[in-house]
């Protein structure tokens, strides 16, 4: 199988924050956000990407570019962690 995604938008980067991974991911890849040349504008020349566009509604008012692969592997042992938490009997 190829890991091919590289774009994760708002909703999901809001379900991956019960794993903690979301700092891990910009970490090895930039926002999104920040990348689109040249960003698409309003009548008026707002930018349109602007993080103040999604603020109230989603604590991650951004995109992250993170190939998926990169994720896998910092999710991987993120998940474990939260296993280990939520059964700490299992070794």
């Amino acid at each position: 199988m190829e890991l091919r995604g590289s774009t994760f938008h708002p909703p999901t980067l809001d379900l991956l924050d019960e794993f903690d991974v979301v700092p891990r991911m910009i970490e090895v890849g930039p926002e999104g956000a920040d990348l689109a040349v040249p960003r698409p504008r309003d009548r008026t020349g707002r930018d349109l990407r602007s993080r103040s566009l999604l603020a109230g509604d989603t604590n991650h008012p951004y995109r992250v570019q993170c190939e998926q692969w990169k994720l896998m592997r910092v999710a991987r042992s993120a998940i474990a962690q939260v296993a280990r938490r939520r059964h700490p009997l299992r070794p």
